[in-house]
């Protein structure tokens, strides 16, 4: 019997090697994500494990033979369509009314999302323009939708849509300084050379093209849009520089502002708002060219001004 009990306790031991690994490929042995890969992870388990294999081109085939570049294809399989958005305000683009977010930033990005089938995720979590495309040029969104103008600083890291909304650049000046300044020249002619004191709100677009529309202005840059504003009213500067919309609604906002202030447009000069993606997907660039194609054209002023009456 003894022996018996030994050439069994042998045989254990002898199998001990062979079911080791059988354990480590266990369910329970999965590893977990780390916490800095569960941004990029699938939200679906089950399309995790699909055996996607890869065209000549290099395109993404899926089970049912579907076709995907491998942008596209990683949103399909995460399930989600991220996109950043500033964590201001800025209606009738984007604002919070009852709890919901609403706008015409919004429906895009909505529009896009169902278009791939997929889910919307908005990521607010930017406090300026230029965090929005910092956190997509980190990989941390796929899409950037925020009222983002299209700059040559901004194109040397980033691509750009076609443009959805289309507005006159503008400004908001003081009427008695702008009097004293035109004397008997037309207002065009002291526009082009004007060297008055002009502010802008920092990390704007127009921080950046400020010095190139107006090279003898004294620029005054201000961190928020109130304090631009304010530094108008209260006479620190002559004029402040901005989109055409967001000049009106000063005036329309502060009716009583309109006995001091007077907005000039600048009829040769745009400011353009497009959808900001990465170099490296052109495939979510065309897709989002294609969409905003079939919408019609970009919305103007007059759209803007009904949007935000809704």
């Amino acid at each position: 019997m003894r022996r018996a009990w030994s050439l069994l306790l042998l045989a254990l031991l002898a199998l001990m090697p062979c079911l080791a690994p059988a354990a480590a490929s266990s369910p329970s042995a999965t590893p977990v994500p780390a916490a800095s890969d569960t941004a990029s992870a699938p939200r679906s388990a089950a399309l995790a494990e699909l055996p996607l294999k890869r065209t000549d081109t290099g395109l993404v085939m899926w089970p049912d033979g579907s076709l995907y570049s491998p942008e596209i294809s990683a949103i399909k399989q995460r399930g989600v369509l991220i996109v950043s958005m500033l964590n201001v305000d800025q209606p009738p683009y984007f604002s919070e009314v009852n709890g919901e977010l609403v706008g015409i930033d919004v429906d895009l990005a909505r529009g896009l999302a169902d278009g791939l089938n997929v889910r919307l995720e908005i990521d607010r979590s930017a406090r300026t323009f230029n965090e929005v495309l910092q956190r997509l040029g980190e990989g941390k969104a796929d899409l950037g939708i925020s009222k983002l103008s299209r700059t040559l600083a901004r194109t040397q890291f980033m691509a750009f849509s076609e443009p959805y909304v289309s507005l006159n650049q503008a400004l908001l000046v003081n009427r008695v300084a702008f009097a004293k300044r035109q004397g008997g020249r037309s207002m065009g002619a002291v526009i082009r050379h004007y060297d008055g004191t002009m502010g802008v709100w920092a990390k704007s677009s127009y921080a950046s093209r400020v010095k190139s529309t107006f090279p003898h202005a004294d620029v005054h840059y201000y961190s928020s849009w109130e304090e631009v504003i304010d530094a108008l009213l209260t006479g620190k500067v002559e004029a402040v520089y901005r989109d055409e919309y967001e000049i009106k609604k000063v005036l329309s906002d502060d009716p009583a502002a309109a006995l001091k202030l007077r907005m000039v447009t600048l009829d040769d000069l745009w400011d353009k708002f497009s959808v900001a993606v990465n170099l490296d997907a052109p495939a979510l660039l065309n897709y989002v060219n294609l969409y905003l194609g079939m919408r019609g054209k970009p919305y103007d002023l007059d759209d803007l001004e009904k949007a935000k009456r809704r």
